[in-house]
């Protein structure tokens, strides 16, 4: 697996018809086994904040970074 993958949900307009919140939910899902882990914009992009597009997506995303957490000791001990 790639190191490099960030969750980064490159659709710059909500109303695209490829970037709904079942892609944003997929891309944190997705970083959740990546080493690296972080949600970015760039700064004249829509917000995009999970819970900005409902409590549903807002669930999923939440339930994709406690699985992360959950992982964090074995990935720690992955890369000594």
């Amino acid at each position: 697996m790639p190191q490099c993958i960030a969750v980064h949900p490159s659709f710059a307009h909500r109303t695209c018809p490829l970037c709904t919140t079942s892609t944003l939910c997929r891309w944190y899902q997705l970083g959740a086994y990546s080493p690296f882990f972080r949600g970015h914009a760039h700064l004249e992009t829509l917000r995009r904040e999970p819970w900005l597009f409902g409590e549903d997506t807002t669930r999923r995303v939440r339930e994709a970074v406690r699985e992360r957490y959950s992982l964090l000791p074995y990935l720690y001990t992955l890369f000594r």
